[in-house]
């Protein structure tokens, strides 16, 4: 079956009857039907905002959106009736993920610097932990006792349901988008840049040792799998792929082949990662890509790309909208530097 909406989908997810539901960004959430799907104005209505991150509701029965009018809502069907019941509402600021457990019954969300909880078997529950940086993510282990959650810096870990407490640190140098656990729960993967590369990081909980499980590249996203993780990647090279890779790393298995008549016989620049010494003796990071059929007895116009900033960089990544290859095709040698001040 094909759904057809009238806005971007911003989350795709079954429930536990198997039943699919999607976030919209017009703020709605659509619920599938016997005959179709029914739409739920979660965040939504005349002056309604985007659904920003969505999970399935820990008693598998439709889905908790956190959207950017701060509120955390549970949209569902019951018995005939549509159904959409405001949870948390954090004002001024966007939710930006949420996390559910079905073993235990939690729900978490971010705020910013927050990490919220609450407590689905009572609506008075709530716990507040409070981060130095923005929250990038998290997740909850297996048996939806303790909480991971990422920013930049590293990871920390909580024990979800605990007011006062000093959480477990995690840390590693970089900037940290995503969190997740292993099936035993005792490792956190983590997705985070690494000098111009974004990858899948293995942390062991007991030891705190850092493990990368994946090279070069743009780790787009993952998830955890019963034997291992699935995540798509591109680069420079490439489009988004998807991948298989076991638990403990090794070589990742590519299961698509997506744009590959599209992209035959494409002329591609090689690219290449550098650095050297700037502003007070600070190291500078770039990436050059060689013109298509580079010739090293020629010599090539330069093509230099700036990036907009502070908070941005050039990675090892694809880009559908400023793509240096199309430079490199046309006869340029590409200069990309990642200027002092930049992230």
């Amino acid at each position: 079956m094909i759904f057809s909406f009238d806005a971007f989908v911003t989350a795709a997810l079954f429930d536990s009857a198997g039943r699919a539901a999607f976030a919209l960004g017009d703020g709605t959430v659509r619920l599938e039907t016997d005959g179709g799907y029914v739409t739920v104005e979660a965040h939504g209505g005349p002056m309604g905002g985007a659904v920003l991150s969505a999970v399935v509701h820990p008693s598998g029965h439709g889905l908790v959106t956190g959207g950017d009018d701060g509120r955390v809502v549970w949209s569902r069907i019951d018995n005939g009736e549509v159904l959409a019941t405001v949870l948390a509402e954090v004002k001024g600021k966007w939710i930006e993920h949420v996390a559910a457990s079905p073993a235990s019954g939690l729900i978490a969300f971010t705020a910013g610097r927050e990490a919220h909880v609450r407590d689905t078997a009572d609506s008075a529950f709530s716990r507040i932990f409070m981060h130095d940086k923005t929250v990038s993510g998290l997740a909850f282990d297996p048996k939806g006792r303790r909480l991971a959650t990422a920013a930049y810096g590293g990871a920390q870990l909580w024990w979800a349901k605990i007011a006062e407490q000093k959480p477990q640190i995690l840390k590693w140098a970089g900037s940290h988008i995503a969190v997740a656990f292993s099936p035993d729960g005792k490792t956190i993967y983590a997705q985070a840049g690494d000098v111009g590369q974004v990858k899948i990081f293995a942390i062991d909980i007991k030891t705190s040792k850092v493990t990368p499980l994946t090279g070069d590249g743009h780790v787009i996203a993952f998830e955890v799998a019963p034997k291992g993780l699935i995540y798509t990647a591109d680069s420079l090279k490439g489009p988004a792929q998807l991948f298989s890779l076991p638990a403990k790393g090794g070589k990742p298995t590519q299961l698509t082949t997506i744009a590959a008549d599209a992209l035959k016989g494409v002329a591609w620049g090689e690219p290449e990662q550098f650095s050297f010494k700037g502003w007070n003796d600070e190291t500078v990071h770039g990436f050059v890509i060689k013109p298509a059929n580079f010739d090293p007895a020629r010599k090539y116009p330069v093509a230099f790309l700036i990036h907009g900033g502070p908070q941005g960089s050039f990675n090892n990544s694809w880009s559908y909208r400023w793509n240096p290859q199309i430079y490199a095709n046309a006869g340029y040698a590409v200069v990309m530097v990642d200027v002092t001040g930049t992230t």
